[in-house]
C-alpha cells in the first residue's frame, strides 16, 4: 500500500510539473514589431467600482486588425496596462 501511495504521489508531482512547464513556455516573449499602446481607465458595475479582475483587449478582426491581446489587472475599479500585471494593447 505504501509503495502505491508513493507512485501516485510521484505521478501527480510529475504531471503538475509538466503542466507548469508547458503553460509557462510562452511567457515573457514579446513581438516588438507590433505597435502597442498603453491604456488606463475605470471599470464599474451598477455604478460601483469593480474591486478586482482583468480587462482583455483584442484587436478588432472585423476591421482586419490582428496581433496579440493586451491585458490589465483591475484594482479598486482602475486598470492600467503599464502596471505589473499589464500588457500594452495592439491598436484597433
Amino acid at each position: 500500500m505504501r509503495n502505491a501511495e508513493r507512485r501516485i504521489g510521484f505521478g501527480l508531482i510529475s504531471i503538475m510539473s509538466l503542466v507548469v512547464i508547458v503553460t509557462s513556455a510562452g511567457c515573457g516573449k514579446t513581438d516588438s514589431s507590433v505597435p502597442r499602446v498603453d491604456l488606463r481607465g475605470t471599470v464599474t458595475w451598477g455604478g460601483r467600482p469593480v474591486p478586482a479582475g482583468f480587462v482583455i483587449f483584442s484587436p478588432d478582426a472585423s476591421k482586419h486588425n490582428s496581433g496579440p491581446q493586451g491585458m490589465a489587472a483591475i484594482v479598486n475599479g482602475k486598470y492600467d496596462t503599464r502596471g505589473t500585471d499589464g500588457r500594452a494593447a495592439v491598436p484597433g
